[in-house]
């Protein structure tokens, strides 16, 4: 028996912590938890490279857990062009990459996801260049490299994840089960509109209707996000169990704590299964 721990959304950073004292913290929670692979789906830093260095120094520390990590749009913000969001930058970077798990009969497929627009389609009657617009003025994705368009960027992604299914699918891996990593949001079904203008249209920054229909077309076990800021309970639509989970903000603008502290905050959400 193997045990995952799954979080995201930690934005350090933005919480205004000290990654490098609790790094031990968070070790000897997973420790007592028996945790053998812990996975991170996005957000960690509004810095790439402080993302890196984190993970960096958690797997030279932790002896008994592997710690592994996709990117979120905030830690695209800096330090990072999006070819570079394309190369294996660290053993430790899941974009684009699969990893079984030894004595298991489970596969990770890691892939940081993006966007195309769509959730918001389903609500609103605007254009593609009135919802880029909106992104430019409004969010935080308007300084992240961009050399492709949002919908050529997420065709891509679908394309990468489809890719890494099929090769662990590959001749002698085709019942293997599958859990997959990425930070956007995958399905419709978490999206929850509102009377607030700004946050409908902000919803097509959040995913893609299409990566939900490629998750049911080859029947995924298990899906963990990030992302969106609203936790839910472990969902399963068809033959997957989604998982989301993230810690999120606490900030003066932003409480999206239970908790006064961050130790608290991150046992408390963060998600351990058992697979075998």
């Amino acid at each position: 028996m193997v045990r995952i721990a799954f979080a995201s959304d930690l934005h350090f950073d933005v919480n205004q912590l000290d990654a490098k004292k609790l790094i031990q913290q968070q070790i000897d929670f997973l420790n007592r938890q028996e945790v053998d692979y812990f996975f991170v789906t996005g957000d960690t830093f509004n810095d790439f490279n402080k993302t890196l260095e984190y993970f960096e120094q958690f797997n030279n520390l932790a002896r008994n857990t592997k710690a592994y990590f996709i990117a979120g749009n905030h830690d695209m913000v800096r330090g990072v062009k999006y070819y570079q969001l394309e190369e294996p930058q660290s053993k430790y970077y899941l974009h684009h990459k699969t990893l079984l798990i030894p004595d298991t009969n489970f596969a990770i497929v890691g892939n940081n996801g993006w966007y195309d627009y769509s959730f918001a389609k389903t609500r609103l009657n605007l254009t593609d260049n009135d919802y880029y617009h909106f992104k430019q003025t409004y969010w935080v994705d308007a300084v992240i490299d961009a050399p492709l368009s949002d919908r050529e960027r997420f065709d891509r992604t679908l394309a990468q994840i489809e890719e890494s299914i099929e090769q662990v699918q590959a001749v002698g891996q085709s019942n293997r089960h599958i859990i997959l990593l990425t930070h956007f949001v995958p399905r419709l079904e978490f999206i929850k509109f509102t009377d607030y203008e700004k946050w409908n249209i902000s919803t097509a920054m959040l995913g893609g209707v299409g990566l939900g229909e490629l998750i049911d077309r080859y029947q995924l076990d298990y899906v963990d996000f990030g992302h969106l800021h609203i936790r839910t309970p472990d969902t399963q639509i068809g033959q997957t169990t989604y998982l989301h989970q993230p810690l999120g903000y606490r900030t003066k603008r932003r409480h999206e704590w239970e908790n006064a502290d961050f130790m608290t905050e991150f046992m408390q959400t963060t998600k351990i299964i058992e697979i075998n």
